[in-house]
């Protein structure tokens, strides 16, 4: 009942069914809450190492998430199992099958946060499904990524070796709203640091992007690839409530004032501008001591990115007046018709909009 389909005969088709599926999932919710988590875990075990197809493995692993409200994280019975299962799927290569696992450990992040068991392998999965070529898997990915970093912080800090480096690693590979996802995440694990870690952690993950930023002629991609690393970074340290971030916003605010300046009155770039305006914003919130002696100059800066973006906005307007004067075909009081067998006050839509589906 819950297995996908092969295919749709329409993408109607495929919606109705999808809310359908919802639907017994919210009845599943109901019966584990009435005949207990348990028998409907264990049922659900059993059809997951029973399972032939992909389709019906990733129905098993949907049901399962459906259910996950009602599991404590304390459930130390049948999740265990499930967890010990996963690694053997017979299908798990297959892009759908690697996104029901994906949803599945994001939902259960607090299970895994209470045990530990299965931190490491949750996040070796995790952080290698983050380059999929499959857009949902990755994006997926970077779901279960936020929210296992969010609910088992303190207790990734032992792994900041590794997602360190496979957050920089990041950079030009995912998209915007991943990349604050992974940020996200990463910054309550760094949160939890303690205060002699932190800023070699730091240094770590902002010193690609001051190099980017010395040695990039920051044309076409390196622009908007530059811009998703600052958003990024503006994302991460609004996470950290740590005095260490002092120093660190402190000595890069002279380089991203000069680059917010550069990107608005050289490059012209408004992902850029908005990317340091955003970094700026969340520097102010937790770091303000380091944004102190610079207070006037980014006053300053956005005042003068101001006054070009109105001038701009002039010259527009100038432009498309002067085109509009000299243009008699663009005159709204012409009362030229060009098909004289067409009545000029027939409003009435023509027959190439009057197709429903349009």
């Amino acid at each position: 009942m819950l297995t996908v389909p092969a295919s749709f005969a329409s993408l109607e088709d495929e919606e109705v069914f999808r809310e359908f599926r919802y639907d017994i999932g919210d009845i599943l919710k109901v019966c584990s809450s009435i005949a207990g988590y348990e028998k409907v875990l264990r049922a659900a075990h059993a059809l997951l190492l029973d399972a032939r197809d992909v389709q019906s493995t990733e129905s098993v692993l949907f049901s399962i998430r459906q259910v996950a409200r009602t599991v404590p994280p304390s459930e130390s019975v049948v999740m265990p199992q499930i967890y010990a299962a996963l690694p053997q799927l017979a299908f798990n290569a297959h892009p759908t099958v690697q996104h029901a696992v994906l949803m599945f450990l994001g939902r259960y992040s607090q299970w895994s946060a209470y045990h530990c068991t299965n931190l490491e392998y949750e996040l070796v999965y995790i952080t290698n499904a983050a380059f999929s070529l499959d857009e949902e898997v990755s994006s997926a990915a970077a779901h279960a990524f936020l929210y296992l970093c969010t609910d088992a912080d303190a207790k990734l800090v032992r792994f900041l070796p590794q997602l360190l480096p496979f957050y920089v690693s990041l950079s030009g590979s995912v998209d915007m709203e991943s990349v604050c996802k992974y940020a996200d995440g990463l910054g309550a694990v760094l949160d939890c640091c303690s205060a002699q870690d932190i800023p070699n952690a730091l240094d770590t993950l902002f010193a690609p992007v001051i190099a980017k930023i010395g040695a990039s002629e920051l044309l076409g991609d390196a622009q908007k690839s530059l811009a998703f690393d600052v958003q990024g970074l503006g994302c991460l340290i609004a996470k950290i409530k740590k005095p260490e971030l002092v120093p660190l916003v402190a000595r890069i605010t002279p380089l991203f004032l000069e680059m917010l300046l550069r990107s608005g009155l050289e490059l012209h770039s408004e992902v850029l501008v908005s990317s340091f305006c955003r970094f700026f914003i969340h520097a102010l919130f937790n770091a303000p001591k380091a944004l102190e002696p610079h207070k006037h100059a980014l006053f300053n800066t956005v005042l003068s990115l101001n006054n070009q973006n109105q001038n701009q906005n002039q010259n527009q307007i100038q432009n498309q007046n002067q085109n509009t004067n000299t243009n008699p075909n663009t005159n709204p009081n012409s009362n030229t018709n060009p098909n004289p067998n067409t009545n000029s006050n027939d409003n009435r839509p023509s027959h190439a909009n009057n197709n429903p589906n349009s």
